[in-house]
């Protein structure tokens, strides 16, 4: 399959089109760097470092660009022997509750959530973030007045933070799609849509937001820029 570049429009129409086909109505949408933008906390996290170990100063608009703190660490040659240490303080304040609070919608989600639920589809948020977290991620979205707590909107997340999302994302599709159907899912990881291209087999609507990726991994299938 090449790689086909759609708008938020066309991606309705798609969904909309794949329902009268069927009963499929269930929309699995991830949420980090698909409907949150996550770019100013890593720019927050960075900052603390920065003043901890001596690190130098970074563009505010890398912050869009890099999959992972390891990733930024060595585009910025950031001496080697640190990067291990480095990423795992990062990681510890990344997931920090109080800096869930500088994550920033997308532009526009909050309308295409809106006109799915209003069209009645079941929509599923689906995050790797863990369970702790799920007080601080709700007011998140409700200072944004999204629809968080809807009735056909849940939010399901992972128990252990050690489980890749990868796994977690997986074993739930396949516990979901033996009772249910599923329309579409939608993710900005290229390896987690390519496996659901291979599970589903062609028959949902893959697709991946076209937000920060990992370098080494190619998703040939239909890609999302925005969703306004």
């Amino acid at each position: 399959m090449k790689s086909t570049f759609i708008s938020s429009t066309e991606l309705l129409e798609l969904l909309l089109k794949k329902r009268e086909l069927s009963n499929e109505q269930y929309v699995i949408i991830d949420i980090d760097d698909t409907i949150f933008d996550l770019s100013k906390r890593r720019e927050t996290v960075y900052s603390i470092l920065r003043k901890l170990y001596d690190l130098p100063e970074i563009n505010t608009e890398a912050f869009r660009m890099f999959y992972n703190a390891k990733d930024l660490f060595m585009k910025y040659n950031i001496d080697g022997d640190r990067i291990d240490i480095l990423n795992q303080e990062y990681l510890k304040l990344f997931f920090i509750e109080r800096f869930l609070k500088t994550d920033q919608l997308f532009p526009g989600i909050k309308e295409f959530i809106g006109t799915l639920y209003a069209r009645q589809f079941k929509i599923v948020l689906l995050t790797g973030r863990t369970s702790n977290t799920r007080n601080e991620t709700i007011k998140a979205f409700k200072k944004f007045k999204f629809p968080i707590e809807n009735a056909n909107i849940d939010l399901v997340m992972k128990e252990d933070f050690n489980t890749p999302d990868l796994d977690f994302k997986l074993e739930y599709i396949q516990k979901l799609s033996k009772n249910k159907k599923v329309i579409s899912f939608i993710d900005n990881d290229s390896e987690i849509c390519n496996k659901m291209n291979e599970f589903f087999n062609g028959k949902s609507l893959i697709v991946r937001y076209n937000s920060v990726q990992k370098d080494d991994v190619i998703f040939n299938g239909l890609k999302l820029n925005k969703w306004s």
